[in-house]
């Protein structure tokens, strides 16, 4: 955002932001390299032990876009950065400096969170002929009834996230109908499943 700026106010050339840039970016890599091998050598947490598969699976998630979207949100992603930071810059009070960062961490980390929810999938598991007497089991694991005026098969069912679909089938399966080859209806849902109004 600076030295765009500067071209504009001719206080820099074109050559000197390239340079700039392409330093920022190798310096970055070069941060990225050392603080992950650190993390490494440190044991990694959850993120490399029990919360692997979900670390991973969300890591997986933003780098699915091709490389033009990566680097555009990178883009993005620094022009923010340097905006909150002219924002503190232009005020002299520090209680007003505190309340522009509180307000920043409110609004943006919040959406961000619904943004990277939104975009992950999710499945409707549908108990269909399970038996009457695990009803309050499936009850009390999140199930609901769906009477089939909605389009839903008539039955109990429960929405999870794509990656627990596995569990939550073997949970069926071994708890509820107690028969390995059990096959329960499921649906795959995106966002737009998810959120669009229904008729």
């Amino acid at each position: 955002m600076y030295m765009p700026l500067a071209v504009l106010t001719r206080r820099a050339r074109i050559a000197e932001i390239v340079l700039v840039w392409a330093a920022s970016w190798a310096c970055r890599i070069l941060d990225a390299m050392v603080l992950s091998r650190l993390f490494h050598l440190a044991g990694g947490g959850v993120l490399l032990s029990d919360g692997s598969q979900s670390s991973f699976a969300a890591v997986a998630a933003k780098m699915s876009p091709g490389s033009p979207a990566l680097f555009a949100r990178g883009i993005l992603c620094n022009w923010l950065v340097c905006l909150a930071i002219r924002m503190d810059g232009r005020t002299e009070s520090a209680a007003v400096r505190a309340l522009l960062i509180f307000w920043r961490i409110t609004i943006f980390a919040p959406f961000a969170e619904l943004y990277e929810a939104s975009k992950q999938s999710r499945v409707h598991i549908f108990a269909e002929n399970s038996p009457f007497d695990q009803k309050d089991r499936l009850k009390a694991r999140g199930y609901r009834w769906s009477d089939g005026s909605d389009g839903r098969p008539k039955s109990w069912w429960i929405e999870v996230a794509e990656e627990a679909m596995e569990d939550e089938l073997r949970f069926l399966r071994s708890d509820i109908y107690r028969w390995d080859e059990a096959d329960p209806p499921v649906q795959r849902l995106t966002a737009f499943d998810r959120f669009r109004s229904r008729s």
